[in-house]
């Protein structure tokens, strides 16, 4: 019942914070009338907290405008409090990236005293702003808890301990001593559990708060323990503390089930079950239903009834099946993040130095009572290592096999992505060249006919007429040699691009470079589509001055860009628009600064505004399935950025697209 722990995790920090706040609706009755912006910033994170008990999308939503606001009053601490928020519900509802965007951005401000303070509006004294880091740390641990990375989380859970402490706020205090407890009994160390749990509930007694979520969390360690009677004590207590987030008491209800389960008070145990199931699947907690659908299938076929069991079985394999998917995609999503595997074992071994450290400094103040106990202890934590080693060296194994199928898939993408490049680059060489060899081609036929005819006249005696024919020939031959030259030239060119073919930088002429890629990515895009047709013109800055860079590099970018300018005209071309005419513009100029700027437009369609800050990330592609691998702009982002340079876009729906690479000079 691993998953359990999320629901305490989160809830009891939603339960508190969610407390008596206003309505959705007198909220946004409020917002309807909001005089200025610091007031429907105010409204729009009201309205976030409040949707985040009944609506997480639109609780989201509410937070991102609040973050705008926010953002352009330049009101730091208030956007360390939204950013706390949205880390929380984000997290909710398992989207790691925007969570850990989220936490991180209001970590960062945080820290920095001096911004957060001195801001006009929007101001966090110290104390609160030392508060509000200890519990985005709680959430950063949190999220680590959901990745599978336990080192990490305690090591937040510890850092927002030191935080709590120095706020002098003991409600903080008391909160990180509890998470600390839960974080222990996640790791199946009780002992250790109970003395944090125990160290919150004194604080819960001396401040007269919290005792309700302290009492479910001792009933989970004392069940954890096997001590069922305090178990059920403890856990009744919760049930009637207070008033609860419906949420965290489905927790305690699948508790409860799992201890009457234990103790084979079935029809008990069924009851409670059921409720926490409906409970999660109001909340849409999708873990702790699946886990209390498994529950019930066990109760039922204990109780005897197969098809009962059956019914809950089948439900809980659908909700596991749905629930790996998603954790593969959200785990994907978070490959920037972090949690790298490769340093899994590190974090590990800088968990067992720590703990002997521990060990030394309890033994340092003890008697002789105590140093029984420390060799009790030690004899047990040998095992737990023993054991950790076993997990440990079956999981770099696994690690190790996952990070070399990555790379021979990461290789491969790349590399057809290349060759698709190289495709469209010989396609538009082949039509380039096809030109001069056809005039060569005619010309040497033509040739071949005069001089049969030559013949002829000689035979005959006319050497007026013989002459004349050798000079028709003598043309020709002039003419084959012109062209000739043409392909020689253009052959020539390619290979003059080619000299660096290690990756050198040498000095190019970006004008020459963006003219020759034009051509080619015309004429390649011609030779697959012989209905294609548009126009397109060039802007160049004679006095540009050349610029040290890789070609063959660079020319990929222009490749790849111009070819989507050109398909962005296809496509819009394909709508039969009245009047429509597809044009590419290729621009060059020197900017202010002193950097060289190339500038490709296009009069397609345009990009849509939710995905025009996806287009740069690997994988991501609009094309249809094997079209496209979705790496074009995302290696040209990278090789730009190697050049020391930017590559942007700007966009409007209906008007077309420019894409801007800037190169230092």
């Amino acid at each position: 019942m691993n998953k359990l722990y999320s629901a305490l995790i989160f809830l009891c920090v939603s339960s508190l914070a969610l407390a008596q706040r206003p309505t959705v609706d007198s909220l946004n009755n409020l917002l309807s009338g909001a005089q200025n912006d610091t007031a429907r910033m105010n409204l729009y994170y009201n309205l976030g907290q409040a949707y985040a008990r009944v609506n997480m999308d639109s609780s989201i939503l509410s937070l991102n405008q609040a973050l705008e606001y926010a953002q352009e009053l330049q009101l730091k601490g208030s956007e360390v409090s939204i950013s706390d928020w949205l880390g929380y519900v984000n997290l909710s509802v398992k989207d790691y990236p925007n969570t850990l965007t989220a936490l991180t951005k209001g970590i960062e401000i945080a820290e920095d005293s001096s911004a957060v303070k001195y801001t006009s509006g929007g101001v966090l004294s110290e104390r609160e702003r030392i508060s509000r880091l200890a519990v985005m740390y709680h959430r950063l641990g949190n999220l680590y808890y959901y990745i599978g990375n336990t080192n990490e989380q305690r090591k937040y859970y510890l850092k927002a301990r030191e935080m709590a402490i120095q706020s002098l706020d003991s409600g903080t205090i008391r909160f990180s001593e509890a998470m600390l407890a839960d974080y222990y009994l996640q790791v199946e160390k009780p002992d250790s559990a109970l003395i944090y749990a125990q160290n919150a509930l004194y604080i819960s007694n001396k401040i007269d708060s919290g005792e309700t979520w302290t009492f479910a969390l001792l009933g989970r360690i004392y069940l954890q323990k096997g001590e069922l009677l305090k178990s059920r004590s403890y856990l009744q207590k919760a049930l009637v503390e207070g008033e609860f987030e419906v949420g965290y008491q489905g927790g305690i209800f699948l508790t409860l089930a799992e201890l009457t389960y234990t103790t084979l008070d079935l029809d008990s145990a069924l009851t409670y079950a059921k409720k926490a199931a409906t409970i999660f699947k109001n909340r849409r907690l999708q873990n702790e239903r699946e886990e209390s659908y498994t529950l019930i299938s066990k109760i039922y076929d204990k109780m005897g009834m197969p098809d009962s069991a059956l019914v809950y079985l089948r439900r809980s394999a659908v909700l596991k099946d749905s629930l790996i998917t998603e954790e593969k995609k959200n785990l994907m999503a978070f490959q920037n993040i972090g949690f790298g595997q490769k340093y899994k074992v590190q974090e590990l071994e800088k968990e067992k130095i720590e703990t002997k450290a521990e060990i030394r400094t309890y033994s340092l103040g003890a008697g002789i009572a105590v140093f029984l106990i420390v060799a009790l202890l030690l004899f047990r934590n040998n095992q737990v290592r023993r054991k950790a080693n076993a997990v440990l060296g079956e999981q770099k194994k696994n690690v190790e096999e996952t990070l070399v199928e990555l790379k021979s898939t990461q290789s491969q993408l790349i590399q057809a992505e290349k060759m698709a490049s190289l495709g469209e680059l010989t396609a538009g060489i082949a039509h380039e060249i096809q030109n001069p060899l056809n005039f060569v081609n005619n010309f040497s036929e033509v040739s071949n006919e005069l001089i049969d005819e030559m013949k002829d006249e000689m035979s005959n005696g006319d050497v007026d007429e013989a002459k004349e024919l050798a000079n028709d020939i003598k043309q020709n031959l002039e003419k084959i040699t012109h062209h000739g030259k043409r392909a020689d030239a253009i052959v020539k060119g390619m290979l003059a691009h080619s000299r660096s073919g290690k990756g050198e930088k040498v000095l190019t002429n970006l004008n020459a470079l963006a003219e020759e890629y034009l051509k080619l990515a015309y004429h390649g895009l011609r030779a697959k589509d012989k209905s294609f047709n548009a126009d397109f013109k060039t802007d160049f800055d004679p006095d540009l001055p050349k610029v040290n860079v890789v070609p063959q590099d660079i020319g990929r970018v222009l490749l790849n860009l111009i070819n989507n300018a050109f398909q962005a005209c296809a496509d819009r071309s394909q709508r039969a628009e009245h009047e429509y005419k597809p044009t590419v513009t290729i621009k060059t100029e020197l900017t202010a600064n002193g950097q060289q700027l190339i500038a490709i437009s296009d009069n397609g369609p345009g990009i849509p505004p939710d995905i025009k800050d996806k287009i740069f990330q690997p994988f991501f592609t609009t094309k249809p399935t094997g079209q496209g691998t979705g790496l074009g702009l995302s290696l040209s982002y990278d090789i730009v950025k190697a050049h020391g340079g930017k590559l942007e876009v700007e966009s409007e729906l209906g008007k077309g697209s420019t894409f801007f690479i800037t190169l230092p000079t």
